[in-house]
């Protein structure tokens, strides 16, 4: 009989877990739902657009919603919309998300291509192409899948991310990579802004796998450390211990 009774409880309690868990799923998805709807919505009011294909999510200086779908002859169509207002562009011949990754890939071979997605830049509607270099292993955050929970700030040990409150995406430093790898900057400019900016050029930015360049050496030469090993997450951020610098008189 207590036997029973312990398992009617567990039962009981599992029961409890599950609806919990479905509660907190939908909650926190709820207002990315209605976003998604309104955007619907919208796109079919005011275009030609009548099937949804998919509906993505484009974060650059402004947030859009892409909404991918056919008119009503089946042209594949793209809509861009942003507080309300909608663009819509049909697929130019043989101009789509596969296409253009081909071409990608034939001039960035040795990278991973992370997405490929209609954006905004500069006030143009662009394809934007977000890859990862093997070699230098930048972490950068999907926009089009992060809900704002904020897990990755409750798990990160460095508290590297925030909630950005208007887009309600989590945002962490990207090493301004689009200066890094923009080929029409001066090399020497070709580094984050905070390393560009700082007057003391107390900050160093270079390949750490290079045991050349000027970040490698001076990890070598003067100890460079990482910030709580003990997490194992084996971060390329390190640092340098104070200089000791003598004063006037000979104190320290």
């Amino acid at each position: 009989m207590m036997g029973k009774k312990i398992m009617y409880s567990l039962i009981a309690v599992l029961l409890l877990i599950v609806v919990a868990l479905v509660f907190f799923y939908r909650t926190i998805h709820s207002a990315e739902w209605a976003d998604r709807a309104a955007a619907i919505q919208t796109v079919t009011a005011s275009t030609y657009m009548r099937t949804i294909d998919k509906v993505e999510n484009f974060v650059g200086e402004d947030s859009y919603r892409i909404v991918f779908g056919k008119d009503g002859e089946g042209k594949p169509a793209i809509a861009w919309v942003h507080e309300g207002e909608v663009h819509m562009e049909y697929e130019a011949a043989g101009v789509t998300e596969s296409w253009v990754r081909e071409q990608v890939m034939e001039q960035q071979e040795n990278n991973d291509i992370l997405r490929v997605m209609p954006g905004v830049l500069n006030e143009a509607y662009v394809w934007e192409v977000l890859y990862k270099r093997k070699e230098d292993g930048i972490v950068l955050v999907d926009y089009d899948k992060c809900i704002g929970c904020k897990y990755c700030a409750w798990a990160c040990p460095y508290g590297a991310r925030e909630l950005d409150e208007e887009r309600q995406v989590m945002t962490k430093c990207t090493l301004c990579v689009d200066r890094v790898y923009d080929e029409h900057l001066p090399k020497e400019d070709r580094k984050p802004a905070c390393v560009k900016a700082c007057p003391t050029g107390a900050r160093l930015f270079g390949d750490v796998k290079d045991p050349d360049s000027e970040v490698s050496k001076a990890i070598r030469e003067r100890g460079g450390y990482p910030l709580m090993p003990e997490w194992e997450t084996q971060p390329a951020n390190q640092y340098l211990p104070r200089r000791k610098t003598e004063k006037v008189g000979g104190s320290t």
